[in-house]
C-alpha cells in the first residue's frame, strides 16, 4: 500500500454529514446528526443499543437513504448522484460488518479474494497477491484455506477486516468489530488502526457499544443517545465532562467496565487493565 501523506496542519476532511435525520414511522431514530471525519482519523461513534448506531450505520454505507440531510464523500452527495455514480463512491468505502458477513462456503482466501476479483476485476495472480499480503498482515496464513465455521471469533473479525482493506479504501467503517474479542486480539486490531490512519492516511470509523474500546481506540469520539450526538471531542474532554447525560450514557458504563475488571483480576482473571482504557 502506498504511504499517503496529509498535511500534518490540515488534513482534508473525506466524509461529511450535515443534518441527518431519519423516520420510522413517526419516530425520528435519528436526529439532525452532524459529524466530519479527516483523513488519517480515528473517530469512534460509541452509544448504547438502540440510540441508533446501526441506522448511522446503515446510512453511512449507502444502505438506508437519510430522510433529511446530506452523506458525502469525498465532496459528493452519497445520496443525490445516479447509481453509477454511488457505486463508484462506495467503493471508497471499506466495511467490515458486527457478525463478519462472510460468505459460509467460501474459504477465508477466496472471502478476502471476491472483492479482487468480482468488483475490481483482477486477473487471478494479481488478485492472489493482494490478499495473501492482507492474510499476512492480519496474521492469518495459517486459516488460509478454513471455512468460516472453522475460525475463532478473532480470525471471524480480522478475516471480515482483511476483505473490507481489500480494494484500499479511503475509508474504513467498522460495526461493533471488537465485540467477543479476547483483550490481546483487541489491541492487536487498536495497533492495526493506527497504523492505517497515522501510517498510510486511512480514516477509520469505529461503532461501538464499550467504553474502554472507544478510549483505547479514538481519536476523536462521538456519544450518540437516542438518536442525537450529545457530546464530541477527545477521549480526554469526554472524560472530563461532567454533562449528567455524558455521565450516564458513557461514564457509567466505563465505571462498571473498570468495577468488573477489578472483580476479575482480585480473582485471578484475565482481562485488560483498568488503566488501559485510559488512552
Amino acid at each position: 500500500m502506498a504511504t499517503i501523506s496529509p498535511s500534518p496542519e490540515s488534513p482534508p476532511e473525506v466524509l461529511r454529514i450535515e443534518g441527518l435525520s431519519v423516520f420510522y414511522g413517526d419516530v425520528e431514530v435519528l436526529s439532525e446528526i452532524d459529524l466530519g471525519a479527516k483523513r488519517g482519523e480515528v473517530v469512534v461513534i460509541f452509544g448504547e443499543s438502540g440510540c441508533g448506531k446501526s441506522v448511522l450505520f446503515r446510512t453511512l454505507t449507502g444502505l438506508e437513504p437519510p430522510d433529511q440531510g446530506r452523506v458525502t464523500i469525498l465532496g459528493e452527495d452519497l445520496y443525490r448522484v445516479g447509481d453509477r455514480q454511488r457505486i463508484r463512491l462506495l467503493r471508497h468505502l471499506g466495511v467490515a460488518h458486527q457478525a463478519g458477513a462472510l460468505l459460509k462456503s467460501l474459504s477465508v482466501f477466496e472471502n478476502v479474494l471476491l472483492p479482487l476479483k468480482e468488483v475490481a476485476g483482477l486477473s487471478y495472480a494479481k488478485a492472489g497477491e493482494r490478499v495473501e499480503e492482507l492474510l499476512g498482515h492480519l496474521q492469518l496464513g495459517t486459516v488460509a484455506k478454513l471455512p468460516p465455521g472453522r475460525l475463532s471469533r478473532g480470525e471471524v473479525k480480522r478475516t471480515a477486516l482483511a476483505r473490507a482493506l481489500a480494494l484500499k479504501p479511503e475509508i474504513l467503517i467498522c460495526d461493533d468489530i471488537f465485540s467477543g474479542l479476547d483483550w490481546g486480539t483487541q489491541l492487536y486490531i487498536f495497533e492495526l488502526f493506527e497504523k492505517l490512519a497515522k501510517t498510510f492516511g486511512k480514516t477509520v470509523i469505529v461503532f461501538t457499544p464499550a467504553p474502554e474500546v472507544a478510549l483505547k481506540v479514538a481519536h476523536r469520539l462521538l456519544i450518540l443517545d437516542q438518536g442525537r450526538l450529545i457530546a464530541q471531542g477527545t477521549p480526554a474532554e469526554i472524560l472530563e465532562n461532567t454533562d449528567p447525560t455524558v455521565d450516564r450514557v458513557f461514564h457509567s458504563h466505563l465505571r462498571a467496565f473498570q468495577g468488573h475488571a477489578g472483580l476479575l483480576a482480585s480473582n485471578g482473571g484475565t482481562t485488560a487493565p483498568t488503566g488501559e482504557a485510559q488512552p
